[in-house]
């Protein structure tokens, strides 16, 4: 059995209805028995996961979508797990080296290779621990917000979950998601967070299980990636897989404003250059907890819930059994 999961809000309000139109032929073709899901709001993903406890799982839709996915299973030795990406973002897919599928035939053959392999890739579950709750919680939180949140891609403390959080809740972003240009939006978006979040002056500690350190006096953004990219495309930590047993760390802070704007481009190309700039902090570890002197949003895969100003990164000991 498919269970399929969609989300027609994902890619800036366009959807993924074509892709499981496809979808739904191709299985019916090959006379495979499946369900159709439509996600009706923030946390429905996880809640119809949660019922789900042995079965093929297709995610359609974004990023976003795939956490909430992630965060639902109960059991991931009982499901196997596949996707078809259709978000603004897509850096799920973008780590694992998929390409965009812009045409119907490039869709369609994806498709077929989902439906068909028996493969799976196994691949690491990161998890985030909240070491201490606010109070203060995200515009569009689930009903519940759990102490432990696990993620695929990052999770981070400060300038990235800033930006997630305005993207999610910003008039502007609303009303150029009604025009499907949802991503012209994030320019100024980050610009106002940047100023926001670097203006404080927000020291931050992080320190592993096997005794290494980081210190930041001004912190911008401290992430676990599990993948190498996040923020649509920027390549902040080259050397995560999702395969070896281990996170990295990408610790940024302690540079000049007009650092932080020469800082960006070269992550956004992927250089490796930018690990050597004062200021940044980067390295693999297993377990990791991270202290801030005020508290600063959190998000797990760009889904931003609440603000705290301790928490503790790790791996599950499952790994998700990835549809190839």
């Amino acid at each position: 059995m498919y269970s399929i999961i969609t989300n027609p809000s994902s890619h800036s309000g366009k959807g993924d209805g074509r892709a499981v139109q496809l979808l739904c032929e191709e299985l019916q073709k090959k006379q495979i028995p499946y369900r159709v899901y439509e996600t009706k709001g923030p946390g429905h993903a996880r809640e119809i996961a949660g019922k789900i406890s042995s079965d093929t799982i297709i995610v359609c839709g974004g990023d976003g979508t795939i956490n909430e996915v992630i965060n639902g299973i109960k059991d991931f030795s009982q499901i196997k797990f596949g996707f078809i990406p259709n978000g603004s973002g897509n850096d799920f897919a973008r780590g694992l080296g998929i390409p965009a599928l812009k045409t119907d035939e490039q869709l369609h053959h994806f498709i077929e290779k989902i439906t068909d392999s028996q493969v799976c890739r196994l691949l690491d579950i990161g998890n985030v621990h909240l070491n201490h709750r606010t109070e203060i919680y995200s515009r569009q939180h689930a009903a519940i917000i759990p102490d432990d949140m696990r993620f695929v891609i990052s999770s981070g403390i400060g300038f990235d979950a800033g930006v997630c959080e305005e993207a999610l809740n910003s008039n502007t972003k609303s009303f150029l998601n009604r025009l499907h240009l949802g991503m012209l939006s994030y320019g100024a978006i980050a610009y106002r967070t940047l100023n926001s979040v670097y203006s404080k002056r927000i020291a931050c500690d992080g320190v592993t299980d096997d005794g290494r350190t980081v210190h930041l006096d001004r912190i911008l953004f401290t992430a676990a990636f599990n993948l190498p990219y996040e923020g649509g495309g920027y390549r902040f930590a080259p050397d995560a897989s999702g395969t070896d047993g281990r996170l990295s760390i990408v610790a940024i802070g302690d540079m000049s404003a007009a650092h932080i704007l020469r800082f960006f481009p070269g992550a956004r190309r992927g250089s490796r250059s930018y690990y050597s700039q004062s200021g940044v902090h980067h390295f693999n570890f297993k377990k990791m907890t991270v202290t801030t002197s005020q508290p600063l949003w959190l998000h797990t895969d760009g889904e931003v819930a609440i603000k705290t100003d301790s928490v503790t990164f790790s791996l599950l000991d499952q790994k998700l059994q990835l549809i190839v």
